[in-house]
């Protein structure tokens, strides 16, 4: 039976992929304010909200989460301040990370490429400058900028299954989706899965970049903890989830973007052959007690 991946607003007290239970403090970082979402003169003189923020692991999918979701439109607000291309050395990532792509997996010229959450388009401008059709989908005003300065199509929209029907209707399907720093974000964790599979050419790839959970508890990066993070993936996680929906993760790649980040390629199961990259990794996880909850003690206490 597949479990509800999608939740909503507020406690959340079982695991977003197996849903088990069975959940095991990582850290409780009491409450706190959004992180993104900066104060106006007049908002400095007002009550501020505080969220819980305490990260939970589940060691049966290897995922952990918050215990609390935020509401995505507060969060992700329609002036959402964060703009990937104002910052030179996260832009040149991005140029390199869609050469990458298209050099690893021999994508030809006039394939369509689609980004989750692309913000003001500076990866898909990297797409584009190798003859890529693109198209993004940015629910903040942000979206004007990659428009109107980047020239990058974009939809102003939050991604949905609906909306990933009409966009294979009248684009076709995507032989790459790609999500950097932003599949973690996103409590319709469900609806963003299904709406990547409507999008999928039969031999298409989804790419996604999160913070990784082993780089997390090994640099005590209790810092990456905060209300956009719902989820920090584990690569057994990942696993686990695209099993559910007819993917498989075929290569996997650490990267160390904000001091430590996954990247894992998502197909078709059956469709690309696993690389042997993937199970060294899920043996590193174990090996690294990644989903010990004794584990975590130390984490606490700083002594990893």
């Amino acid at each position: 039976m597949l479990p509800d991946h999608d939740v909503g607003p507020g406690p959340l007290t079982r695991c977003q992929i197996s849903g088990s239970s069975n959940l095991e403090l990582v850290i409780d970082l009491d409450c706190h304010p959004l992180c993104d979402s900066l104060l106006s003169k007049e908002e400095l003189n007002r009550p501020e909200p505080y969220n819980p923020l305490r990260l939970y692991i589940c060691p049966e999918s290897g995922l952990a989460q918050l215990d609390y979701v935020v509401e995505g439109n507060v969060v992700y607000h329609p002036d959402y301040p964060y703009r990937s291309g104002i910052t030179k050395e996260l832009e040149m990532y991005q140029r390199a990370f869609a050469q990458d792509v298209v050099t690893e997996l021999g994508i030809s010229k006039q394939a369509f490429s689609l980004d989750i959450g692309s913000n003001d388009g500076t990866l898909l401008s990297g797409f584009k400058q190798l003859g890529m059709r693109t198209l993004g989908v940015e629910p903040t005003n942000v979206a004007r900028i990659a428009r109107q300065e980047n020239g990058i199509e974009t939809i102003q929209s939050f991604f949905t299954e609906a909306l990933a029907k009409e966009i294979a209707r009248d684009y076709g399907k995507a032989k790459v989706v790609t999500a950097t720093n932003v599949f973690a974000h996103m409590a319709s964790l469900g609806e963003v899965t299904r709406g990547i599979c409507q999008l999928l050419d039969h031999n298409g790839v989804f790419i996604t970049e999160s913070h990784y959970l082993l780089d997390v508890l090994e640099k005590t990066q209790f810092d990456t903890v905060y209300h956009e993070h719902i989820r920090t993936y584990s690569l057994k996680s990942f696993v686990t989830l695209f099993g559910y929906y007819g993917l498989e993760v075929f290569q996997v790649r650490r990267a160390d973007r904000y001091g430590g980040n996954i990247r894992a390629y998502v197909a078709r199961k059956g469709s690309p052959p696993v690389a042997k990259a993937v199970g060294d990794l899920l043996e590193l996880e174990i090996s690294r007690g990644l989903f010990d909850p004794k584990t975590y003690v130390g984490f606490r206490a700083g002594r990893i």
